[in-house]
């Protein structure tokens, strides 16, 4: 089975549960939190995994990759619909900002 196919099943399983009420609200939003985060992650390692095996890299060093290429990345694959890249390119945006001390500017104000 693939990652796809367990998501589907999963998220139906899930979905049914919900819709029969025989389970608490609070335990399905932490199981649907728990399932994001675990599926999550696995399509992220995938998708890193087979950038590797095409040389991408350096996304940590500043010397290699800018905070602002990244955004413009992020930006790009958002229209190109692969939320494996989105996912990955909004982590890297992330992390970053933080090691980078740069924080994200469209959050002024809030």
């Amino acid at each position: 089975m693939t990652l796809e196919e367990f998501v589907r099943e999963d998220m139906q399983m899930l979905r049914k549960l919900a819709a029969r009420g025989v389970v608490e609200r609070v335990y399905l939003e932490e199981t649907a939190d728990m399932r994001l985060l675990d599926l999550s992650q696995r399509a992220m390692r995938d998708k890193l995994a087979q950038a590797r095996m095409k040389g991408r890299g350096g996304w940590w060093n500043d010397a290699e990759c800018s905070i602002d290429h990244l955004r413009a990345l992020l930006r790009e694959h958002v229209e190109k619909g692969d939320m494996r890249d989105v996912m990955n390119l909004a982590a890297m945006v992330y992390l970053r900002e933080v090691a980078d001390a740069q924080p994200n500017l469209g959050n002024e104000g809030r």
